[in-house]
């Protein structure tokens, strides 16, 4: 009887086991699903782009393109002169706006922190553009109507450059100029007299009491060379 019995339980045994086995799997196979999908970023069709930028929520970029980089321009230097486009595709140059201050601002529409400091740089724009100052976005690397959508969408008016059209490969002009002029992260303003000597750069999203006072020092230095080199 005893041989009996255990023979009886062995079949008993070997289903169970079988089933923690398969419900096993099921949890692993749910586990990987589960994970694939938080680690997946979302599309986002109405913005034509990822849901998540893809150099991380935090909106820092570094290093662009290494290969582009060069010595990047020091405080009390003057700012190597470059050629990009406006969105309506016409070429422009630092150099054509020598005589006005510039606060350069390197973004691009996946950065949150870029769009946050928007509104102020948009309020310096309306508060000094008919001054001795102008506001410049540098877009970094995004196709011209991506850049577009998103300036009506969130309704911007201050000037902002882009690749030209005949960048090969797109993106590179800007991305040249991103890193020659040390940039290291998204976004990066660099504030620029009159004479197009760089006065000082901020990584990271720009704090209004440090753009105030940036803007103030701009605005101060070209009222100073005006009254050194008078208009005859």
């Amino acid at each position: 009887m005893s041989l009996g019995n255990t023979g009886s339980k062995r079949p008993g045994r070997d289903r169970r086991r079988t089933a923690r086995t398969l419900l096993i799997l099921v949890a692993m196979g749910l586990g990987f699903a589960m994970a694939t999908r938080l680690i997946t970023p979302p599309s986002d069709p109405a913005h034509d782009r990822p849901a998540l930028d893809p150099y991380g929520q935090a909106g820092l970029l570094v290093g662009l393109n290494p290969d582009d980089s060069g010595p990047p321009v020091a405080p009390g230097k003057p700012v190597p002169d470059f050629e990009l486009a406006d969105v309506n595709g016409d070429i422009v140059r630092l150099s054509s706006l020598r005589g006005r201050a510039v606060v350069l601002n390197f973004w691009a529409t996946w950065c949150p922190p870029c769009t946050a400091e928007m509104p102020l740089l948009q309020s310096i724009h309306d508060r000094e553009h008919t001054n001795q100052l102008i506001v410049v976005g540098v877009n970094v690397g995004e196709p011209l109507d991506v850049v577009v959508n998103f300036l009506r969408r969130h309704q911007l008016t201050y000037p902002v450059w882009v690749d030209p059209p005949v960048s090969e490969p797109p993106g590179r002009a800007s991305r040249a100029v991103f890193n020659v002029l040390g940039a290291a992260a998204l976004p990066t303003t660099l504030y620029i007299d009159s004479d197009g000597v760089l006065l000082g750069r901020a990584l990271g999203e720009l704090a209004p009491p440090e753009l105030d006072r940036m803007v103030a020092q701009l605005l101060s230095r070209s009222e100073t060379r005006r009254n050194e080199n008078p208009v005859p």
